[in-house]
């Protein structure tokens, strides 16, 4: 989840290119200074600039200096109305409001300028009702995507950014204009609310007509972002409406902006958060698709009313909206973060509920999949002429806004239709195949011929070929999904019919799932000679290897083997794990066993072949030669409590320190510091003052470092 825009950032709209006439590039030199008061000496609400491309750093540096002083920017959504001139109270985030506006007469003085905007515009437009109808229809681009609702209002020319919207008298939002700085630099900027005037730069050309006026309409739409309480989303990807700089790559609010907005003032059904309240859509005759609904966070409700046709039926299915992209603030100079990773299509699960619309009786609710998955309310039957109900969409999980769809598929009574669509699989093994079935039902007055039954690879039907289903009478198919391959698969049912309703299509999705167990060297290994009575141990390295994990349930080894492991024990695809086999022998002689691992994967069981041969020790038997190779061994027992050895073998006399140290890298013990002979060393160690939890030994020489690692269980 991402979090939205609180209070401010410096505005840096990068204005690529606008047509005049023919293409008119914005000069890449620092502006001109610009005469402003600072915000310590006026009682004006916070606002955000906006900059053409070109402008210095130092330059936007230093307005952000003179408008914030010394304090810091935020990145969080707030700052939402609290009052308008049409609500004496705008209630709580998620309820919808009116916003008025109104355009502020030439002279009056804005930020010590009078204003231009009436002389500007109707140079460029040859006309007040061409130039506000266009501004009218960037605050409806607004409207269509939140419960934000405007109306156009005269203004008295009471002074600037101080004067509260007041019906009969000026808008909440107040637009002007003044020259700033040029044909560069500042383009406008955007009071907060309760305010939300806008100024614009009266020496840019807002008449630019390319892309339909989007200069124009993608800048004013982005200041009235802020002029409801959103800052800047970043990075700079083109994605965003309120990204620092301007892009022509979009047109209005995009997905982002909208969460914004629905999260400060709800959807553009609201309000609608009970059955008496419930937003009507009347009757729906065909399919239809509802977008740009939302739920503002796991407390709000939304009702819709609607009615069937007798005769007639539908499927209601209920769509998160979203996706995966970079969203993060901007920095206290101007420039952008890189964001972070968020998705948007599962910050609530949601849930379905139809009831009757007569007494808000409950007649179905689905609530059966994880969030980011559809509901469905499939093949509801209209049993009366001119049935009315209510669909009602909760949310639970973070108090954050989700996007979504309604989505309804219209069929006749009489049209043959599957039982269950769609078909879902869930999780399918390599290989194996599996299998679902679905009725195809026939509920109309005459018989229906099947011309065709198919499916698309790797799904396959059963049967195929051409059947006739009676009146009231129905056909089973079988659909089977097997492949070879691990991965995610959709695919498509079709049943081609003489019937009413055309075609049948119902979607199929699985997964082919595995998991073995995999020896990343080999499975047999071999201890060689150890002393008797002496342990050894060896790092058997496994991987799970597959798309789902893969749990370890039981290791059966016999003696003197051992293997030390806490099951079960689960790993994630692609996850190593080091198992690590002991070897004590008390009798002389060569020994061999089989390890059996058991585990949920498909391999399973597994064998690890284990071979070691006894030999007098060192100390039995001073013939036996002595180790060649610096070693330090596993300590035995692992996991152990409180007690444990540690063996180490030296090819020749050294000096050592075999010290203890806990997962912080803090020494705890140590165990030996001085000079050895040469040979097989063992040092118990006594844990019974140390805590449960993972420790390492380290052994060290000058010609040898080592590291283990051990469990104390307690």
């Amino acid at each position: 989840m991402r979090q939205l825009a609180l209070h401010l950032t410096i505005s840096l709209i990068m204005l690529a290119a606008v047509l005049c006439g023919g293409w008119f590039e914005y000069q890449q030199q620092p502006p001109a200074p610009v005469s402003f008061v600072p915000r310590s000496q006026t009682s004006h609400a916070p606002f955000d600039v906006c900059f053409a491309p070109g402008t210095s750093e130092e330059y936007m540096a230093e307005w952000q200096a003179r408008i914030w002083q010394s304090s810091r920017l935020d990145y969080e959504l707030g700052g939402r109305w609290g009052r308008t001139a049409t609500n004496v109270s705008t209630g709580a985030p998620g309820s919808s409001i009116t916003i008025t506006y109104s355009f502020v007469p030439d002279g009056v003085i804005v930020d010590g300028s009078p204003s231009l905007l009436f002389s500007m515009m109707n140079d460029l437009f040859g006309s007040e009702a061409v130039w506000q109808a266009k501004i009218a229809s960037i605050f409806n681009s607004w409207s269509r995507v939140s419960g934000l609702h405007y109306i156009q209002v005269s203004d008295d020319g009471a002074a600037w950014s101080n004067s509260r919207g007041v019906l009969g008298a000026r808008g909440d939002v107040r637009i002007g204009a003044r020259s700033m700085d040029g044909s560069s630099g500042v383009l406008a900027y955007n009071y907060y609310p309760d305010n939300g005037d806008m100024l614009l730069d009266a020496d840019e050309n807002w008449a630019a007509p390319a892309q339909n006026y989007i200069f124009l309409r993608n800048i004013v739409a982005h200041e009235h972002g802020h002029g409801w309480g959103l800052a800047h989303s970043c990075p700079i990807d083109q994605t965003k409406l309120l990204e620092p700089y301007y892009s022509n790559q979009f047109d209005g609010p995009q997905h982002d902006d909208i969460r914004g907005a629905q999260r400060n003032y709800g959807d553009p059904k609201e309000p609608n958060n009970s059955a008496a309240a419930a937003f009507r859509f009347g009757t729906i005759a065909n399919d239809t698709t509802i977008s740009q609904l939302g739920l503002c966070d796991s407390t709000d409700r939304d009702n819709y009313r609607f009615s069937i046709a007798a005769g007639k039926g539908f499927t209601l299915t209920l769509v998160p909206v979203g996706h995966s992209y970079l969203a993060g603030p901007q920095n206290d100079d101007g420039s952008c973060t890189a964001g972070t990773l968020i998705n948007t299509i599962d910050d609530l699960d949601m849930s379905l509920a139809l009831l009757r619309a007569t007494d808000s009786t409950q007649l179905m609710y689905k609530n059966v999949n994880p969030a980011g998955q559809n509901e469905e309310i499939y093949h509801y039957e209209v049993t009366a002429a001119g049935d009315s109900f209510i669909a009602r969409v909760r949310g639970s999980g973070v108090r954050d806004v989700q996007l979504y769809e309604l989505r309804f598929d219209i069929f006749n009574l009489a049209d043959p239709f599957l039982s269950i669509s769609p078909i879902v699989f869930d999780t399918t093994q390599i290989d194996i195949p599996t299998s679902r079935t679905t009725q195809l039902i026939n509920h109309g007055t005459s018989a229906v011929t099947i011309v065709s039954i198919s499916a698309t690879a790797p799904f396959s039907v059963s049967p195929s070929g051409q059947h006739t289903i009676p009146s009231g009478g129905s056909l089973e198919l079988t659909v089977t999904l097997q492949s070879n391959q691990v991965g995610q698969y959709a695919g498509t049912l079709n049943v081609a019919h003489s019937g009413p309703g055309g075609q049948l299509s119902c979607e199929l999705v699985g997964m082919v799932a595995s998991a073995w167990l995999q020896f990343v060297v080999t499975n047999i290994w071999d201890f060689g000679e150890v002393g008797l009575g002496d342990t050894d141990n060896l790092r058997v390295p496994v991987r799970a290897q597959g798309n789902i994990p893969l749990t370890i349930q039981s290791i059966n080894v016999a003696g003197p083997f051992a293997m030390p492991i806490m099951v079960p024990l689960t790993l994630n695809p692609s996850q190593s794990y080091i198992l690590n086999p002991t070897f004590t022998p008390t009798t002389l002689g060569s020994f061999s066993t089989e390890v059996i691992i058991i585990h949920t994967g498909f391999s399973s069981p597994d064998t690890l072949f284990l071979n070691g041969t006894c030999v007098p020790s060192s100390v039995d038997d001073p013939r036996h030669s002595l180790p060649t190779v610096y070693r330090l061994r596993q300590n035995y027992p692992n996991p152990f409590n409180p007690e444990t050895r540690i063996t180490f073998d030296l090819p020749r006399a050294a000096k050592i320190s075999l010290q203890v140290f806990d997962v912080q890298g803090r020494m705890v013990k140590e165990m030996a510091d001085g000079n050895f002979e040469a040979g097989r060393h063992t040092i118990a160690l006594d844990a019974s003052a140390l805590p449960s939890g993972i420790y390492l030994y380290r052994l060290s020489s000058p010609e040898f470092t080592d590291t283990g690692k051990m469990m104390l269980l307690k």
